[in-house]
C-alpha cells in the first residue's frame, strides 16, 4: 500500500516485520521480514507497485532481530543492494547472520532514501543498535520496533533494556512527527505525535526493573 509518493508499505507476514520501500527509480527498502518472504512474496508485491525490485540499492535495518534481517541474503543475492545498520550490531550479524554490511550507520547521520533525506536516530531499549529514521521536512517517522501505533518494543529479550526504551522513546516526544511507520501492525497517518506521547505515558509508567 502507497503511503504517501515515493513510500509504499509491504505489511509482514505472519511474526515477520513490515517492509518499507522508497523511491521510485533507484528504491531503498527499510527492513528485510523473515527469511523466505522476500522471494515468495516480496517481489511480486513490489513489482505490484508498478516499481522494479531489481533496482533496490539500499537496504536499511532498523535493528538486528530475525523478524527484520531474516530477508538481507535473499535481497542483497537478487539486486546487491548495500547494506545498512547501526554501527553497534553490524559486527554481530557480520558474524552470526553471514552477511557484509556496507554501511556502519550511527546517531545524527544523514542518509538519501528516494528523494527524501533520513536522520538516524539511535534508540536502544528494544536492542542496543535500535535505529529510527525521520524526516523533517515531511515529518516521517521510520519507527522499527521502538514504537508502534499502539505500544512499544519489547525489553524482556536478550539486548533489551528498558531504562534505555524510555531514554529513546523520550526523544521521539521531542520530535514533529505526522506520520508513523512501524515495524509492526499499523501506520499512523496524521498527527503521530499523539500516539508516541501516549507509547512514552505507557513506558515511562513501568518500573525500571520490567
Amino acid at each position: 500500500m502507497e503511503i504517501i509518493d515515493q513510500i509504499a508499505m509491504i505489511p509482514g507476514r505472519s511474526w515477520g516485520s513490515n517492509v518499507y520501500v522508497v523511491g521510485k527509480g533507484e528504491l531503498a527498502l527499510i527492513d528485510s521480514g523473515l527469511t523466505g518472504d522476500f522471494k515468495s512474496h516480496f517481489i511480486k508485491d513490489i513489482e505490484s507497485l508498478g516499481l522494479d525490485p531489481r533496482n533496490i540499492r539500499k537496504l536499511v535495518i532498523t535493528h538486528f532481530h530475525p523478524d527484520h534481517i531474516g530477508g538481507v541474503l535473499e535481497v542483497v543475492d537478487f539486486c546487491a543492494a548495500d547494506v545498512m545498520i547501526h554501527e553497534i550490531e553490524a559486527a554481530y550479524i557480520e558474524k552470526k547472520a553471514g552477511f557484509n554490511v556496507q554501511v556502519k550507520l550511527k546517531d545524527g547521520d544523514i542518509i538519501q532514501l528516494g528523494n527524501m533525506n533520513f536522520e538516524v536516530i539511535h534508540t536502544p531499549g528494544h536492542s542496543p543498535g535500535s535505529i529510527c529514521l525521520y524526516n523533517s521536512e515531511k515529518r516521517i517517522l521510520f519507527s522499527g520496533d521502538t514504537v508502534f501505533a499502539y505500544g512499544v518494543g519489547r525489553t524482556d529479550i536478550p539486548g533489551g533494556d528498558i531504562i534505555e526504551l524510555k531514554k529513546s522513546i523520550k526523544k521521539l516526544t521531542e520530535l514533529d512527527v505526522e506520520i508513523l511507520l512501524p515495524g509492526h501492525d499499523v501506520p499512523v497517518i496524521g498527527n503521530a505525535n499523539e500516539n508516541i506521547k501516549l507509547d512514552y505515558s505507557f513506558v515511562e509508567s513501568l518500573p525500571d526493573d520490567y
